[in-house]
């Protein structure tokens, strides 16, 4: 959502001369190494969209192996199929009613040298994104979006499992103040200016 808020904000300024941006996920192909949490968030949605078996006893998750390898794959299941297209659809209305058509690809966060500022969602992300460029040899400027921005008050919830579209334009309403914002700092850090 936001790279599509992005490319639509340099567009209209004129500025795709002097700033590139690409979008990328630090969990991409990872759903094997779920959080527990994540896993039971996962389930709790799975219940609420019917699917049957999603109801997690705790107490045997923690104690019982193959039960837990059971439901994480479970989780696995509710998550490619119905949990990511659902979540890419609303974002995906959340931002045609701005005008902006932007069908999103999942790709990976790799560290790579052409790239000034890294930007993640929420502080985990932020941390992935240093750990990946950790031993890289490259040296971009990483932080939260809404921190870099000078808006660290805005939190981004994570829409995905609500199948209210109200929340998808409040989490795009976000992503409309901070990343211009963002942009403009970019575009004005000398730091940055001397990179390029």
């Amino acid at each position: 959502m936001a790279e599509g808020i992005a490319k639509k904000y340099i567009e209209r300024e004129g500025l795709a001369d002097r700033i590139h941006v690409v979008s990328s996920g630090t969990l991409v192909g990872q759903d094997d190494n779920l959080s527990d949490d994540r896993v039971r968030q996962i389930l709790e949605h799975g219940v609420a969209y019917g699917w049957r078996g999603c109801i997690l006893d705790q107490k045997r998750y923690s104690g019982d192996s193959a039960y837990k390898t059971e439901m994480r794959a479970t989780a696995q299941r509710v998550l490619t199929t119905t949990l990511r297209p659902l979540d890419a659809t609303f974002r995906e209305l959340a931002l045609q009613q701005i005008g902006i058509v932007y069908p999103h690809e999942r790709k990976k966060t790799q560290a790579r040298p052409d790239v000034d500022v890294i930007l993640g969602v929420e502080q985990n992300h932020a941390d992935a994104i240093q750990d990946i460029y950790r031993d890289s040899g490259y040296y971009p400027t990483i932080d939260t979006l809404a921190q870099y921005a000078g808006r660290p008050e805005i939190i981004f919830p994570d829409a995905m499992g609500s199948l209210k579209i109200a929340d998808y334009v409040a989490l795009r309403k976000k992503f409309e103040i901070v990343v211009p914002l963002a942009i403009q700092k970019a575009l004005n850090d000398p730091q940055l200016s001397s990179r390029r």
